[in-house]
């Protein structure tokens, strides 16, 4: 379908594009359903922005900029889901905060509670307007707490937080109330029902950062100290003087942001969907500042850096820190991905490692979480 993750990168501008639904190389599934005459309901589903025309009702997820856009189909929905529900969002936001102690805590886990509350409301307002033969609601919120506080929840952590224990268990115990109330209310025998999720969760174990080890190993150059500092003082003017906004998005640093030396370097991991990343190789007339030669050259850096990131080993455990180096065929199983997407080598990490996108070198290339920090992050089984 072409969407691998948050961004999208652009060769010809160096530049990563925040991804939507108008990224998606092929009809999706409510589209597919519309065309049989089926009537559909999506609620809350990710990358559904902007939303697509269809016979039913759209209210777009994560990935779409708030509120304030037009995030349904058909558009006068809209108005009439904020007149009902003034506050809808599409994820819950606060601010995971542990010097705040339980009382912040408590605060964020109420408003998690308001969006699974919000999703069964706009099901029910959903479900008075159409009567749909397919429905799809999502609860995004679980993928943000597992985040921020996973230890809580960890079968071998979470006595030792019996207050914030106790209080995330009522939380999950409302959103399954919620879900039956869904099925109580829309579903019969004959109905099929299907609970899926994109990834597992589990602790934060451990970051790891490519550039450092392709700059130790020659492959990425940086630009230096005086290039830095005046790149940077070009930035800040160029800003105050266009009042341009801020160029990271969602979290990530604009390749442009990084210090890296484009004219030089031969390869530069620059965007991930996590925890893996994409690393690609600056070639010649497919890149602007393109410096290895197709062919030869090309192949024999593949190989080098595949042997060279497999064999890389936790410090502390002696382990492998990547499950997996492959070309992106070899992965998503299709010669036909664009370099773009997903670069020309994929970085499996360990489950509970992740990818870190950084040049700076005063951190080196791992930095383990103390295990007194809540965090988790995705696993490739499980559900979230």
């Amino acid at each position: 379908h072409g969407i691998v993750g948050f961004q999208e990168y652009c060769f010809a501008s160096n530049s990563l594009h925040i991804t939507n639904s108008t990224h998606c190389r092929v009809p999706n599934l409510w589209q597919e359903l519309s065309y049989q005459g089926y009537k559909v309901a999506s609620i809350n589903v990710p990358w559904t922005y902007p939303c697509p025309e269809i016979n039913g009702i759209v209210v777009a997820g994560h990935g779409c900029p708030g509120p304030d856009s037009q995030f349904t189909f058909p558009v006068n929905f809209r108005d009439e889901l904020l007149g009902k529900i003034p506050d809808y969002d599409m994820v819950s936001k606060f601010d995971a905060c542990l010097e705040k102690g339980f009382a912040e805590f408590d605060k964020n886990i109420k408003s998690v509670e308001r969006s699974f509350q919000q999703r069964l409301e706009t099901v029910k307002l959903v479900s008075s307007r159409i009567d749909w033969d397919v429905l799809m609601v999502q609860f995004h919120e679980t993928d943000k707490i597992n985040h921020e506080y996973w230890n809580y929840a960890d079968k071998h952590l979470r006595d030792g937080y019996s207050q914030q224990r106790d209080r995330l268990f009522s939380m999950f115990e409302r959103l399954d109330e919620i879900i039956g109330e869904l099925l109580n209310a829309y579903i019969t025998r004959e109905d099929l029902v299907m609970v899926v999720s994109d990834h597992g969760g589990g602790r934060l174990i451990a970051g790891i950062r490519p550039n450092i080890l392709l700059h130790r190993w020659g492959y990425l150059k940086s630009n230096g100290t005086l290039a830095r500092i005046a790149y940077r003082k070009i930035r800040r003017w160029r800003y105050k003087l266009h009042r341009q906004p801020k160029t990271r998005q969602l979290g990530a640093k604009q390749p442009k942001d990084l210090d890296i030396n484009w004219r030089r370097s031969k390869a530069f991991v620059l965007h991930t969907s996590t925890p893996i990343g994409y690393l690609y190789i600056n070639l010649k007339v497919r890149q602007p500042n393109g410096c290895v030669e197709p062919g030869q050259e090309y192949s024999r850096i593949i190989d080098d850096l595949r042997k060279r990131f497999s064999e890389m080993q936790d410090p502390v455990t002696g382990q492998p820190l990547f499950k997996r180096v492959v070309l992106p065929a070899e992965l998503y199983g299709s010669d036909n991905m664009p370099s773009e997407l997903v670069g020309d080598l994929v970085l499996v990490p360990q489950p509970g490692y992740e990818i870190i996108i950084s040049t700076s070198r005063k951190k080196g290339y791992f930095r383990r979480i103390p295990t007194q920090l809540p965090l988790g992050t995705h696993r490739y089984e499980g559900i979230y």
